[in-house]
């Protein structure tokens, strides 16, 4: 079953504007963290940005290494697991491109809070028109695979976040 998407948020970048989306039960807040408060977050969802609509990257973010071990060593891990064959080939069988994601090595996962694994891309044809419509459109045909991996990390970052304490 595909996890329900939350309402877009749409942000502005320097750069122009970004629009994410991500799954009831892929997001993690502790009270008083969030990605701008640098701790107490994890979070995958999809995202687009408005200079490049047909690119829609999956993101997996947590506080950096020097901030929050745990966090960021969950995160590597789930980035490996994203970087999996099998989900390349599912991308290719609905019919999309799939690209890898910068700033996937060690030192670069441990470094950034925001770690993109990969990115599907659709043509022209398959664009649904907006930003996020074409997360809807990947969501639908991917989401449960992601969802699967996600729930695999889950009942560790449900018990961290519970606890308060680092595992």
């Amino acid at each position: 079953m595909t996890p329900t998407l939350r309402p877009a948020h749409v942000g502005k970048l320097i750069s122009g504007i970004l629009t994410n989306r991500t799954a009831a039960g892929w997001a993690w807040l502790a009270p008083g963290g969030g990605y701008h408060q640098h701790q107490g977050f994890f979070e995958v969802h999809w995202e687009v940005h408005d200079t490049d609509e047909n690119d829609v990257r999956l993101h997996v973010e947590s506080p950096k290494q020097t901030v929050d071990t745990l966090l960021n060593d969950l995160k590597s891990e789930m980035v490996l697991a994203f970087l999996d064959n099998e989900i390349k080939a599912s991308v290719s069988r609905l019919g999309f491109q799939y690209k890898r994601g910068r700033r996937i090595s060690d030192g670069m996962v441990r470094r950034n809070k925001c770690t993109e694994p990969f990115r599907v891309q659709l043509s022209d044809i398959q664009s649904a028109g907006s930003p996020e419509l074409n997360i809807e459109v990947v969501h639908a045909g991917l989401g449960p695979i992601i969802d699967g991996v996600v729930q695999r990390f889950s009942p560790r970052l449900d018990e961290y976040f519970r606890t308060g304490l680092k595992l």
